[in-house]
């Protein structure tokens, strides 16, 4: 970790407030942009036969596994580090939304787009996520464990568009049972913002109550969403695993 890296860590850990910081906190991600970058997307219509096709181009991790709401075709473009990705719909089976996930088993994350039926555009060749860089680091305690992601280069906030940073949390009891109640008590976060734009995403769980109460993480992930309604890819969703 480099010395300014490491101050926006500290500078991070003091305004929350919470942890020791005799040593260093230990590095989960380095800083840097999201493993999967989309490149285009393409809509055309076929009238003889009755479909729309979805033609995408994009850069993903070698291990990348795909999952989509139709049959999907994926080609390793020759020579490059990009592949294609095709979705054809027929016309009466065409959703509101088409939902597609990209796994990577060795980047720890997992890539989430919405393709919005409903939108007029049918070229797009900006994604606004691709420029987003976030770091993890996390510190660990006798009672607590501590989480802090930094976010660079992302949009404005606001509910319905730009980029937004936050964890995700499944709490669940010795028998699986998932947790509702009180789940404050055991994981909390907060989000800063500077200048209009997320900065520093922070969660706090506290471990030590939830050994004595019989509590466990199921899964802990550190989201980023951008939303843009009028886009053909509306909705992307990176979800890096940290447990």
């Amino acid at each position: 970790m480099d010395i300014s890296s490491l101050s926006v860590m500290i500078a991070a850990l003091l305004h929350l407030g919470s942890l020791d910081l005799t040593e260093n906190p230990t590095v989960t991600r380095e800083m840097g942009r999201i493993s999967f970058q989309l490149l285009s997307f393409v809509r055309m219509h076929d009238d003889y036969v009755g479909k729309t096709v979805f033609s995408g181009r994009m850069i993903v991790p070698d291990d990348s596994q795909f999952k989509s709401d139709f049959d999907i075709i994926v080609t390793k473009l020759s020579g490059a580090e990009e592949i294609s990705l095709t979705l054809e719909v027929p016309d009466d089976e065409m959703p509101v939304i088409i939902k597609t996930r990209i796994t990577s088993a060795s980047e720890k994350s997992e890539l989430v787009f919405v393709i919005y039926t409903f939108s007029k555009m049918n070229i797009q060749t900006t994604f606004d996520i691709n420029n987003c860089k976030y770091a993890i680091w996390h510190k660990k305690s006798i009672s607590n464990v501590q989480y802090v992601a930094k976010m660079s280069g992302c949009g404005e906030k606001g509910y319905y568009s730009g980029e937004k940073g936050y964890y995700s949390v499944d709490l669940i009891t010795r028998d699986s049972t998932a947790v509702h109640k009180n789940r404050d008590f055991y994981f909390n976060q907060t989000i800063r913002y500077r200048a209009g734009k997320p900065d520093i995403i922070s969660c706090h769980i506290n471990s030590l109550a939830m050994k004595t109460d019989g509590i466990h993480i199921n899964k802990l992930q550190f989201d980023i969403s951008s939303v843009t309604v009028h886009n053909l890819v509306g909705t992307v969703l990176l979800r890096h695993n940290i447990i």
